[in-house]
């Protein structure tokens, strides 16, 4: 009888172990029938007996007796260990197509295939339990991964660049579920663009979740997930980051009731929600869940319902003093009632609310925190407190919403860090006459922003503080007499329609990248006061792809 005959070998915790892969197109020689791989022959079994393998090396062929051979049910595979070291490197071990990783093998080393191009299909067997770094790695042709039934890590990376993985293979989705993906960097080979996981077969695009624990990255950036169930036999689960992140196709995702997701949920982070993609419906105690009231009892967590933007409503309850930073994080309510007794807004309350529309808020509120506006698109304007202190003001409180139009009051001394930042839509902006600093990063990616005046009493501007305002034409410092500071990195960097600039006629430091990449700046009128800085009177990179410009 005869059997074709394709091998493997590589070096495991210095054992040298087996490997069975499949054969390529058929040649001959006195040999026999020969099995081309890749440019390396193998040659088959005899047809009359199993009494002799021959391997051919690239130069000559090699006969070995059938005690090389070791059977695995209908499998056949040659045993390399019976081979001195400098025989078995005679065969090239990085042509193969499929590769079946066989009993026996546990870990599959640090980049043991890395940058291997010729394996196609992976199928990591059931006494698998880890995968270490880089492991399939850059493998450009591996279309399809099998995962045994024991396999409990994946390393970082494992299968980063494996951009042609199509095909993944689990016994069961609970089973997926209890996998360890280290990190984001494709130690889930379902990370790649258009993967289909598959269990027992099946295509997933519906999941039920049974396990107590979802790992992290199980499901990120898959493509086919349609729906998701958090079984009612639970008593509790922990959802850990990234998990569903990413899953745009998400329709649904259904829950056993909205007091067992606040009293029996545990998130590690925002994008650990299974919300966080933004399923179309929610579903609590078997109804589509849209809205949602706090009491002064509720105990509400921190990034609870992240990303469920069918929820468009939250009433908040008098008496309620206190709530979570990211409280409302992605949900889609269009409209908010602060309750008296809640004076503070924590951090992020409000993030990525693109729906909210709010205008002011109550007296009673005394603080902001940081980027709790941040991302609510659709917050066109806004009436800045004057019962507040400056201190009153978190960091990045605007970021990436819609405001068109600033007026700050007088309490307004500093714009502070990253205030306005990535607010896109703001065209005209009226400071204080009091502000003193501008603080890094305020107005940074504010793309429609035209003109900006400064008050007399400016004294400092932060790094990057108008950073890729590319409608920015005109800047005026108002005769400003001051030594105006500008902090280090890229000031004005990218405001690619500014023309000119007279700078304050104190000024005596230019820094790093401040008119960087303004490609059409024609005139920067230098004060007489500027000295030299590090034997560089314009700092590194001042003015660099400056093309248009002159000094006056």
């Amino acid at each position: 009888m005869k059997k074709k005959l394709i091998l493997f070998v590589v070096a495991l915790m210095s054992v040298v172990c087996i490997f069975a892969i499949s054969a390529g197109a058929a040649t001959t020689n006195e040999f026999g029938t020969l099995e081309t791989l890749d440019g390396i022959d193998l040659t088959g079994m005899a047809n009359d007996t199993e009494s002799r393998v021959v391997l051919y090396d690239g130069s000559e062929y090699h006969t070995y007796p059938s005690s090389y051979i070791v059977k695995d049910s209908a499998t056949l595979s040659f045993d390399f260990s019976k081979l001195n070291a400098a025989t078995s490197k005679k065969y090239d071990i990085k042509k193969v197509i499929r590769l079946e990783i066989p009993k026996g093998v546990t870990t599959i080393p640090e980049k043991a295939f890395n940058m291997n191009t010729s394996i196609v299909e992976i199928v990591l067997g059931n006494d698998v339990t880890t995968v270490l770094y880089r492991a399939f790695a850059s493998c450009s042709n591996l279309t399809t991964v099998t995962i045994g039934d024991n396999v409990t890590s994946l390393a970082s990376e494992a299968f980063n660049s494996s951009t042609s993985i199509a095909d993944v293979y689990v016994s069961s989705v609970d089973k997926w579920l209890t996998i360890y993906f280290d990190n984001s960097n494709c130690s889930n080979p379902l990370q790649h663009a258009g993967a289909k996981l598959y269990a027992n077969g099946v295509l997933v695009e519906h999941v039920t979740v049974n396990t107590a624990e979802v790992m992290k990255h199980a499901f990120y950036g898959y493509d086919y997930l349609k729906s998701v169930t958090i079984s009612s036999t639970l008593s509790s689960i922990k959802f850990n980051n990234n998990c569903f992140a990413g899953c745009d196709n998400l329709e649904t995702v259904t829950i056993p009731s909205v007091d067992f997701w606040l009293t029996s949920v545990t998130l590690t982070g925002a994008n650990a929600s299974p919300f966080y993609s933004g399923p179309d419906a929610i579903y609590a105690d078997g109804a589509l869940l849209t809205s949602i009231t706090i009491t002064p009892s509720t105990v509400w967590k921190s990034n609870i319902f992240a990303g469920a933007k069918s929820i468009t409503s939250i009433t908040i309850e008098e008496g309620v003093t206190s709530l979570p930073n990211s409280a409302f994080n992605g949900l889609g309510i269009t409209e908010i009632t602060i309750p008296s007794t809640l004076k503070s807004l924590p951090k992020e309350m409000f993030l990525n609310c693109t729906s909210l529309v709010i205008t002011e808020i109550p007296k009673t509120v005394t603080y902001l925190g940081d980027y709790v506006f941040q991302g609510c698109e659709s917050i066109t304007e806004f009436t800045f407190p004057t019962h507040m202190s400056l201190g009153s003001f978190g960091k990045g409180v605007f970021i990436g919403t819609g405001l068109v139009s600033v007026t700050l009051p007088s309490l307004f001394t500093e714009v502070k860090t990253d205030m306005f930042k990535n607010c896109k839509s703001l065209k005209t902006v009226e400071l204080s006459a009091t502000t003193v600093t501008i603080s890094s990063g305020a107005f940074s990616g504010c793309s429609s922003l035209e003109y900006i005046e400064f008050p007399t009493t400016l004294t400092k501007i932060g790094a990057q503080a108008f950073y890729g305002c590319s409608s920015l034409k005109l800047v005026n410092f108002n005769g400003n007499t001051n030594n105006v500071v500008f902090d280090n990195n890229g000031v004005f960097r990218g405001c690619s329609s500014l023309k000119a600039m007279s700078l304050p006629r104190n000024t005596t430091h230019l820094y790093n990248g401040m008119f960087a990449d303004c490609v059409e700046l024609e005139a920067v009128y230098l004060p007489s006061a500027l000295v030299a800085l590090d034997s560089n009177k314009y700092g590194d990179g001042c003015f660099d792809d400056c093309k248009k410009l002159y000094f006056t």
